[in-house]
């Protein structure tokens, strides 16, 4: 059927410029017209209305663009449509920003810090809109000077002059969704930055707004950063701190040792989150602290990046709680704002890190050592792993040594655990590590054991095979060793699992050697009584000069290795 009234083309300018304003303003408020239509994604296909209609759209990605040629019956006016092509990125921009904060705000899986992102856009959108609206209300009003734009009618060219802030203020937004699209976290933070930092570094306009956006959206990151810092605990329900705990008695305040269970698996830093600031602050100077004794303390974690300071401040904090039943740290009010300007601030979020470490270093360890006896228990440990005095060696071996000269399998670990709970009781201090202690014994010899640590990736090869197949069956001194039922928390935290293998190790050597000097003792005894026989005196001199430089060899190795390495 044909139509009554003429094509757009055919009108006047002043007529297609009236009704193209119309379509614009609707446009910039993501309505579809009859003339400026939008296209949702490149794949999807619009489907015409009625047969034989064209409804296709003339565009070369999604968003919006002029309909197609038979829809306007030709060529409109050329000045007409170029100041349309450029504003219609604004509405293709505005379409964009508004479906993806739209979209997040509705879903909780996508973190705190891209919903608080996305609250700071929806009021740049308003915004928007009351601009958008303001031009429509215009643009329906009469011709009067009175309702019009300073005097003066609303015209194409007056809505492109005024929306010149709005094209570039959608622009960036625009750009800000593209690249923090499917990231939260810690990690849409840092491609902001990055975005700022590389995209818009000498642009001050866009500076400002996406510094804006970064105060806003760090919030939530910085109070996440805060809460960690001072109290050692985070709410963060959906993945978006650096700090993950991963021990569920370490979250919730009920920590026990357990066997193999280290004090730096109970939470783990997550890579993607951790701040690109926090990265940079590493090469930042840091000013010296001194602590009351006028030492540079500074200097003791120079070794040590800021995310590892983080790390330990916040499992500093958890321990001190946990020894005190949760008991509250005053913390310092500080505005939202202030400390979102502090985490974006490499130099101040590595002193504000730096502090907080110290205290939380310095609590923690007045509370082991005037509450839990810190230094008690590493004497119990430099006295029976170290033996470090002579007493309990000597007290344990006299009772323990027949036992112990026997092969693995025919010694008696309940008459040797017997003789340990002796000499201990004979011999030990108070401490609360005695009742735990307890001997075991070994498969492997202690250079096969050092080995294994040795190598990452143990393969057998053909000269292991025959190792194994000429491995001797070990004798007790050679396979005993020391360990714990458990360690009391807080100790546990310096007498860690991998602490106690090494000082395990440094047993088994110790007492190894110290063994082979008590045999060589045992053999001068005896030399003694051959040196009475004169007969025999000069045929066993070489005997004797062997055992005497064998024992200079072993009383050195022993003082070498106690005193000038261990000590």
């Amino acid at each position: 059927e044909a139509r009554d009234w003429p094509c757009l083309a055919d009108l006047s300018v002043d007529v297609q410029e009236k009704v193209l304003l119309d379509e614009i303003i609707g446009a910039m408020m993501g309505q579809e017209g009859e003339f400026l239509r939008h296209q949702p994604s490149e794949e999807e296909e619009a489907e015409p209305e009625e047969e034989g209609e064209d409804c296709s759209v003339i565009m070369t990605e999604p968003g919006f663009g002029f309909a197609s040629t038979s829809k306007f019956g030709g060529k409109i006016d050329a000045s007409l449509e170029n100041i349309l092509s450029r504003i219609l990125p604004l509405c293709t921009h505005y379409v964009y920003v508004n479906q993806y904060v739209s979209s997040c705000l509705n879903h909780y899986e996508c973190g705190v810090i891209a919903r608080t992102l996305c609250e700071a856009m929806s009021k740049l959108l308003e915004e928007y809109l009351a601009f958008v609206s303001n031009l429509d209300y215009l643009s329906r009003e009469t011709s009067s000077s009175t309702n019009n734009w300073d005097g003066n009618p609303l015209t194409m060219s007056m809505v492109y002059v005024h929306a010149q802030p709005s094209i570039r203020t959608m622009a960036i937004l625009g750009q800000v969704v593209t690249t923090v699209q499917g990231k939260k976290g810690g990690e849409l933070l840092n491609s902001l930055q990055n975005l700022m930092s590389l995209n818009y570094s000498g642009d001050e306009k866009a500076n400002e707004l996406l510094q804006h956006l970064l105060t806003k959206c760090a919030a939530p990151y910085a109070n996440m950063l805060q809460s960690w810092l001072k109290r050692g605990k985070v709410h963060d329900p959906y993945g978006e701190f650096m700090i993950e705990v991963t021990d569920k008695s370490f979250r919730e305040n009920h920590v026990t040792i357990k066997q193999g269970m280290e004090w730096t698996d109970w939470c783990r830093e997550k890579e993607e989150h951790v701040l690109k600031s926090l990265h940079d602050s590493n090469n930042m100077d840091i000013v010296p602290m001194g602590n009351a004794l006028g030492v540079d303390r500074s200097r003791a974690t120079s070794h040590m990046s800021a995310l590892h300071k983080a790390h330990a401040t916040g499992k500093y904090w958890r321990a001190i709680h946990c020894c005190r039943d949760g008991a509250v740290v005053k913390e310092n009010e500080s505005k939202e704002e202030d400390e979102a300007k502090v985490l974006l601030n490499p130099l101040k979020l590595s002193r504000c890190i730096d502090r907080a470490y110290h205290e939380a270093s310095d609590t923690l360890l007045h509370m082991l050592l005037h509450e839990y006896g810190l230094l008690s228990s590493l004497r119990f440990m430099k006295k029976y792993f170290l033996l470090d005095q002579g007493d309990f060696f000597v007290d344990f071996l006299d009772g323990a040594e027949d036992e112990l000269h026997k092969e693995l399998p025919h010694v008696l670990q309940g008459r040797v655990q017997n003789w340990l709970t002796t000499s201990l009781a004979r011999t030990s201090e108070s401490s609360p590590l005695a009742s735990a202690l307890r001997c075991t014994f070994q498969n492997k010899s202690l250079r096969d054991t050092l080995d294994d640590l040795g190598r990452r990736h143990p393969r057998k090869s053909s000269s292991s095979k025959k190792n194994e197949k000429r491995q001797k069956v070990l004798a007790g001194f050679e396979a005993i060793a020391f360990e714990f039922k458990s360690v009391p928390f807080p100790l546990s935290i310096v007498l860690s699992h991998s602490q106690l293998r090494i000082y395990q190790l440094i047993f088994r050597l110790i007492f190894f050697a110290k063994y082979v000097e008590r045999q060589l003792v045992g053999m001068w005894s005896d030399h003694q009584l051959l040196k009475a026989m004169m007969s025999l005196r000069s045929a066993c001199s070489p005997t004797f000069s062997l055992r005497r430089r064998m024992l200079h060899f072993i009383q050195n190795f022993v003082y070498y290795t106690k005193f000038d390495v261990i000590e």
